[in-house]
């Protein structure tokens, strides 16, 4: 038989977003390696799942096996080779490096090398998030023809007049008092 169980969730902040990656493993009762099965990749509104992390990362950035993102329309042209110094296929290929190296070092038991790998797959995808964040950048709309949309001032409600103290509500108003005959001399 065989176990799935999740890996450590990695939290890398890019610029305003999160980058989240967590592998999933696949462990033999009789080997007691875990085996790498799958990875999930989730950045700002997209989520992937793939078999590598190369993969997940490309999909979940939508990068295309040019070394730019292809632009829309007829006249779109690669600029140059996947593996070009900087772009996103190499700086996805060195987080993958980073990422197989630091699973290497924990499979034999070297935490300060793991450690070290890991530095290395956080730097290479904060070097991928940020050669990607103009193309993930929400599209900013032009101004108004108005101009900017001003906000009124808030109004503040009157200011009421401050609540009397409650008192017992009294059963009928005092009824006369009845005179008492005045004691005889």
């Amino acid at each position: 038989g065989s176990k799935v169980f999740r890996g450590d969730l990695l939290v890398i902040p890019i610029e305003d977003s999160i980058l989240y990656v967590e592998p999933i493993y696949l462990e033999a009762t009789q080997a007691q390696l875990p085996e790498l099965k799958k990875v999930i990749v989730s950045f700002a509104n997209r989520l992937e799942m793939r078999n590598d992390l190369t993969t997940a990362l490309k999909a979940v950035f939508g990068v295309s096996t040019a070394a730019t993102p292809p632009k829309k329309g007829p006249t779109s042209k690669p600029t140059g080779p996947a593996t070009a110094p900087g772009s996103a296929g190499e700086l996805a290929k060195q987080a993958l490096s980073a990422y197989r190296a630091a699973q290497g070092k924990l499979k034999a038991g070297d935490w300060a090398g793991y450690g070290a790998e890991q530095d290395k797959l956080r730097e290479a995808l904060e070097q991928l998030g940020k050669a990607l964040a103009p193309a993930l950048a929400p599209k900013k709309k032009g101004p108004d023809k108005k101009g900017p949309e001003k906000k009124a001032p808030a109004k503040k409600a009157p200011a009421k007049a401050p609540a009397k103290k409650a008192t017992p509500a009294k059963a009928a108003a005092p009824a006369k008092a009845k005179a008492k005959p005045a004691p005889a001399n």
